[in-house]
């Protein structure tokens, strides 16, 4: 919900933005404000890569599309100025058509945390979110957190590590085998956010090693 109006201009502008990469949002005018109506949605993230008792787990290949479709969308959020903030597994749903599908489109719900980069800087203060998401530096200051691109790309390498291994956070093994892009992970979490990847690099290389292994 948006009711200030440099807020409902920056939302459409980033409706407009992940529409590229993503199913649209419905614009909704009220009396009490501007809202964005996201489309039907399935399991999120988190659900959908931890098996139900008794099936299967979900296939690499689905999970690496996953990842995939989750690069595209940050890299589509960053190159439109915003940073997201709170990208974490259970933000990111699946579109589809029943519930308990495990296939279908990513998308990104639970927008509260996404802010427009003022022009001319590169991080901005806000309120703390998902703190097992968050990077070292966000963490650093706990009262009056700096989110800023780098800081995303270290919850995007936490979140793919988790669609990857189907693990929780707070139980990721860094031995256990998890497929080709495991070590964008690791490189999207380095500890000094200067020497993380963009989002584009690490597209480009989730791209590369998929035509590797075609």
């Amino acid at each position: 919900k948006y009711t200030d109006d440099n807020e409902v201009k920056n939302s459409m502008k980033f409706a407009r933005a992940i529409e590229k990469v993503t199913l649209p949002y419905d614009r909704l005018v009220t009396d009490e404000g501007t809202f964005l109506v996201m489309p039907q949605c399935g399991s999120d993230l988190y659900e959908a890569v931890r098996p139900q008792t008794g099936s299967p787990m979900v296939p690499r290949l689905t999970r690496e599309n996953w990842c995939f479709q989750v690069a595209k969308i940050v890299h589509c959020v960053h190159s439109a100025g915003f940073i997201i903030g709170d990208l974490k597994p259970a933000n990111l749903v699946l579109q589809s058509p029943e519930a308990g599908d495990t296939t279908g489109s990513v998308v990104m719900i639970d927008l509260e945390a996404v802010r427009l980069l003022p022009e001319g800087y590169n991080a901005v203060w806000t309120e703390p979110y998902t703190q097992s998401y968050a990077a070292p530096e966000v963490e650093a200051r706990p009262h009056k957190p700096v989110y800023s691109k780098p800081s995303d790309m270290w919850a995007f390498g936490k979140t793919i590590k988790e669609i990857l291994t189907a693990r929780g956070t707070e139980n990721l093994d860094p031995e256990l085998p998890a497929g080709r892009m495991y070590a964008v992970a690791e490189e999207a979490m380095h500890t000094d956010p200067s020497k993380r990847p963009t989002a584009e690099e690490l597209l480009c290389q989730m791209q590369f090693r998929s035509s590797l292994h075609r």
